[in-house]
């Protein structure tokens, strides 16, 4: 089962470095060229597309000042996005399955994908640490 960390939402960007150190958790397949890919699902072309990019924003900042600083313990950082647009099921499939299928991908990271928050089976499944920021009755019964 991964490691999925709901966090209450203030700002996207603060939920940042939690995103850095929970990539970190999930290295061993990154350790030959010592990048670590993280992916994350967000309303890109949606409604919540303001959302979705104060969250991007906010993730690069992150791991722009850690890899400046020369990574995490010999890590360097990579975002992958992946756009589940409006958070319909279907689109956020899409999106999990494609970042799912990046070998490079280590971690995700959503500030909210779906409604229902069913990509975290999908997470489970494929033994993918997950970082939720979003908080839900749904979150809370899946967990």
């Amino acid at each position: 089962m991964p490691r999925v960390v709901p966090i209450a939402r203030k700002s996207s960007w603060r939920w940042a470095p939690l995103l850095l150190a929970g990539a970190m958790a999930a290295t061993p397949a990154a350790a030959a060229d010592k990048v670590v890919k993280i992916g994350i699902l967000a309303q890109v072309t949606g409604k919540s597309s303001a959302d979705a990019q104060e969250s991007i924003r906010g993730a690069q900042m992150a791991i722009d000042e850690a890899n400046k600083a020369g990574g995490v313990a010999g890590y360097t950082f990579k975002l992958e996005v992946g756009d589940v647009k409006d958070g319909a099921a279907g689109d956020v499939t899409s999106a999990a399955e494609r970042l799912l299928g990046d070998p490079e991908v280590q971690f995700m990271a959503t500030g909210y994908a779906s409604l229902t928050n069913f990509e975290i089976d999908m997470m489970a499944d494929a033994g993918m640490p997950y970082m939720l920021s979003a908080t839900s009755a749904q979150t809370r019964d899946i967990i």
